[in-house]
Order: structure tokens, then C-alpha cells, then sequence
């Protein structure tokens, strides 16, 4: 007998079971699903509403005043962009990632950037104590990336 009659044959799909047995046991998972589905679904809802919004207006404005502090990879990221955009010599978009860099380069976001820089110059230098020399070029150029353009050098002093 090939696959194929055995595949086309009618009882070989649905288990041998009662109608009667499956409908309650179809009707049994459905109501669990939906159970399930809803509270899940309710709890989820009173979450976001409750996070989404502030209870009272000093709360919002709590909530807008409270500042932001840059991470390691948004500051390389704006470093970045603003070296495109010297290569490029687009003027707008120096000024914009600019002033970007300028109000990124607060004295918690500078301690980071030297931290970060004294972590490469160690990975440097025990990188090349112990003669690896991709690892020594990874760490070098990562600390070459770290100051990236002129702005970033005149801002920092172990850039130049």
C-alpha cells in the first residue's frame, strides 16, 4: 500500500474518538484559551493605562523634568553621524549632530567617555603585551572612533 492511499483514506486524520468526546473536549480548550487570553489581555491593558499615564499633573511634570542621561551608544552614535557629515561637508547636519554632542556632553556622560577610554587603553595595552595584534587593532581603533571628529577633540582632552 503507497503513502498516498494511506494518506487519502478518511478514519487516518482524526483520532478514534467519540463525537460526542471530542466536541466537549474542542469546547473544553476553547473556553481555557479564551480564559486565559482575556485575563491575560486585562492585565496587560490596566498596565499600560496605568503606566501611560501620570494619576495627577505633578506627577507629569515630574515625569518631563526629569533628565536623561546619554549612553555609551548614543554618544558613538552622534560621533559617528557628525563625521559622516564632516565628510561630507554638510554644514546642516554638522550643526545638528552638533549641538547634539554639545548638550550629550554632560559631566556624568564625559566621566563614561574617559571611563570607556581607560578601558581601551588597558584592552591595548594588554593586548599587545601579549602580541595580539588584532585585538590591539580593534581597541586602537575603537579609541580612534571614541573621538572621531574635531568637535569631539576640542570637548575632550585626551582626544588630541
Amino acid at each position: 500500500m503507497s503513502a498516498l492511499r494511506v494518506a487519502a483514506q478518511p478514519g487516518t486524520v482524526w483520532p478514534k474518538l467519540p463525537g460526542a468526546l471530542m466536541a466537549l473536549t474542542l469546547t473544553a480548550g476553547l473556553a481555557i484559551g479564551l480564559a486565559v487570553g482575556g485575563t491575560m489581555a486585562a492585565r496587560t491593558g490596566t498596565q499600560s493605562a496605568t503606566t501611560a499615564r501620570p494619576a495627577t499633573p505633578a506627577a507629569r511634570t515630574h515625569a518631563a523634568a526629569a533628565p536623561t542621561v546619554a549612553s555609551m551608544a548614543s554618544f558613538r552614535q552622534v560621533v559617528s553621524n557628525l563625521k559622516v557629515a564632516e565628510s561630507r561637508h554638510d554644514f546642516s547636519a554638522q550643526a545638528r549632530f552638533g549641538n547634539q554632542l554639545k548638550s550629550m556632553l554632560t559631566a556624568e556622560m564625559i566621566g563614561k567617555v574617559y571611563q570607556e577610554q581607560a578601558r581601551l587603553d588597558l584592552n591595548l595595552e594588554a593586548a599587545m603585551a601579549n602580541h595580539e595584534y588584532r585585538a590591539a587593532a580593534r581597541a586602537s581603533q575603537q579609541l580612534g572612533e571614541l573621538c572621531g571628529t574635531q568637535a569631539v577633540k576640542n570637548q575632550l582632552a585626551f582626544c588630541n
